[in-house]
């Protein structure tokens, strides 16, 4: 079975098709007058997920969907990953243009950070162009991009986030199997110790189902009935708190 991890990385990395593997350096002051540089938070252990907009309808799905996604993760690895709301840098939107937007499309201005990004300090170009929503996510002291999609949907931003936070490696710590995979109304989960806990997650980081089971449960079968079709996480905890995640393909 293939990893999740490795599978919808490749996918974000392939839509996108734009070959550079590390970020530009920036100093840019936001919305409320903070000064941000990329490489200090970066150097500083946090993950930062760009996203530039005009702001315009086109942009609202994507914006929506990496604001949900980066609010999830953040509830499990509070303090880890910064949201950068960035206007395009060549229609010179105003604060409040941007701000309606975000708050427009779901995003709590209090856990963001917007630029205008008048002059284009900020600069698209140097990660493959226009494309709006532009959707960027880098860590680490090497400055690594982990994700670029242009006319960007959200879609595998969770998966980056846990490879650019260095997650994965932590709480990849059992291995268990599914079948069938893709699934249809029921799916079979097989591990040599007992579960205590399934979660299912969308690829916009929305958790579906929270299933628990007092005392463990070995083998258990999950209803996937009303659950609509398409790509999600399963994560497995066992009695012993040590967990793992795999990919499933919901028919």
């Amino acid at each position: 079975m293939k990893r999740l991890f490795t599978t919808l990385g490749l996918i974000a990395v392939a839509a996108v098709g734009y070959a550079q593997e590390n970020a530009t350096d920036f100093t840019a002051t936001d919305c409320n007058s903070t000064s941000h540089t990329l490489f200090t938070d970066l150097d500083a252990g946090k993950t930062v997920v760009m996203v530039w907009v005009m702001p315009c309808s086109a942009c609202n799905n994507g914006t929506s969907n990496a604001f949900t996604a980066v609010q999830n993760y953040a509830a499990a690895h509070p303090g880890k990953v910064l949201y950068y709301l960035i206007g395009d840098g060549i229609g010179n939107d105003q604060c409040s243009t941007l701000q309606t937007f975000a708050t427009n499309n779901g995003v709590d201005l209090s856990k963001v950070s917007v630029f205008n990004n008048n002059g284009n300090t900020i600069d698209e170009a140097n990660y493959g162009g226009s494309g709006m929503p532009h959707i960027v996510i880098a860590s680490g002291t090497d400055h690594k991009i982990w994700y670029n999609e242009k006319n960007g949907t959200g879609a595998g931003i969770v998966d980056a986030l846990n490879k650019a936070t260095g997650v994965n490696e932590v709480a990849q710590q059992l291995s268990f199997s599914m079948s069938p995979n893709p699934a249809g109304d029921v799916l079979n989960i097989k591990y040599a110790h007992d579960i205590t806990r399934v979660t299912i997650i969308s690829i916009s980081g929305q958790v579906v189902r929270d299933i628990s089971y007092e005392g463990g449960k070995q083998n258990p079968s999950i209803n996937m009935s009303k659950i609509p079709a398409g790509n999600y996480m399963i994560k497995v905890q066992d009695n012993e708190g040590r967990s793992g995640i795999e990919q499933i393909v919901k028919l």
